[in-house]
């Protein structure tokens, strides 16, 4: 009785640390953001020693400046000099999960991690993503030289800063593992954007999609799964400003609330979860603006990080000028602005997998029917 006692109350104090970690009080970040050991507070009296570094890059000397939000500015007399610094930060901020992603990607996590990641192996192998990713970058070298030796810049950054950096200073999760860094590989940026391909667009519900259309009346599934959006409303009106000659306006006849009742009940059941992805985003106009300037908004859902999937940072140099938020692993601003333009992305949600029915015959293994007809 006493044991299991114990045992309750450990389990009571344990769910109350966590709530109490991850929580956010009136607006202030959540502890577990304040003690990590990069970010946190933990990490004030080490950032104000560093807070300007000078690196001698085989491209050309770069330098590192670090406000006091611990966010990198990087100035370089060249681009490959700043991809080497942006190498040099992502692997001293980021380096077990730039590791953990391509790990994953190429069906090797499980030499980080043990057999836990054997799962993780066993789907992701089938991909072959580690020998595709030679295979782009030998294609790579002979079309366009230039970006890579942008991404052999970022790689020296990267392996330098791992060959110099002290077991005590790596990311503890090094040590939780008992593993130790390896040196990058210019091929494996590819791996960060096939990984993050798949979490955006890799999903595997069209069975339910298609008997959910299947069931739809099809004058709603025409609204709500239209193949063509060609009446899909674009642009906002509004009642105090007249309407642009080519604004797309939605019929008022269109609208999928009219086809349902108030009180109507629903008789599909809802799934457990919702796995899947999406963002946003719009643009306000420059005669909607007190200032006259034009803002795009760029909402990115992604699944929530220790640490998160983005990086914030700005790269200068003499054809460069960029502030926004890259993903450790690849040296390039994937949403942010520079003095001319903004950009940011979107996902889509393309159809990029196909599913089949396969029907086989015990007998005849190394046969499958088509249309009817057995084939080999």
């Amino acid at each position: 009785m006493k044991r299991f006692a114990g045992i309750s109350i450990l389990t009571v104090i344990a769910i109350a640390w966590i709530w109490a970690v991850c929580s956010h009080f009136y607006g202030l970040n959540s502890l577990l953001q304040v003690t990590n050991y990069r970010t946190g507070i933990p990490g004030l009296s080490s950032l104000s020693a560093r807070r300007t570094t000078h690196l001698p890059s085989p491209a050309g000397p770069c330098r590192i400046e670090i406000d006091t939000l611990g966010i990198p500015h990087v100035f370089g007399n060249n681009d490959n000099a700043v991809a080497y610094a942006v190498g040099y930060m992502h692997a001293r901020d980021r380096y077990f999960q730039m590791e953990l992603m391509t790990h994953s990607a190429m069906g090797r996590l499980s030499e980080m991690i043990g057999k836990a990641g054997l799962p993780s192996d066993k789907r992701w192998k089938t991909f072959d993503f580690e020998r595709k990713a030679g295979i782009v970058w030998d294609s790579l070298a002979v079309v366009q030289p230039d970006l890579c030796n942008y991404l052999k810049a970022y790689t020296q950054g990267i392996n330098d800063y791992i060959d110099q950096e002290a077991p005590q200073q790596r990311d503890p999760l090094y040590l939780l593992w008992n593993y130790s860094p390896n040196h990058w590989k210019p091929a494996y940026s590819f791996l960060i954007q096939w990984y993050m391909s798949y979490e955006l667009s890799f999903y595997d519900d069209y069975v339910n999609r298609q008997e959910l259309l299947d069931k739809l009346p099809d004058h709603i599934r025409n609204i709500l799964y239209m193949d063509r959006p060609d009446n899909r409303l674009q642009i906002i009106p509004d009642q105090g400003i007249q309407s642009h000659p080519k604004m797309i306006q939605a019929p008022a006849a269109m609208t999928a609330g009219s086809f349902f009742k108030e009180g109507q009940m629903n008789d599909y059941a809802s799934i457990p979860h919702n796995n899947s992805l999406g963002s946003n985003n719009w643009v306000l106009g420059a005669g909607l603006t007190d200032s006259g300037q034009l803002f795009l908004c760029n909402d990115l859902h992604l699944f929530l990080t220790t640490p998160n999937v983005f990086y914030e940072l700005q790269l200068c140099s003499p054809h460069m000028h960029e502030y926004g938020y890259s993903i450790p692993g690849v040296p390039l601003v994937i949403t942010g602005h520079n003095q001319q333009i903004a950009w940011g992305i979107t996902n889509g949600g393309w159809d990029v997998t196909e599913q089949y029915l396969l029907r086989i015959d015990s007998t005849q293994p190394n046969t499958y029917w088509l249309d009817a007809n057995r084939l080999k």
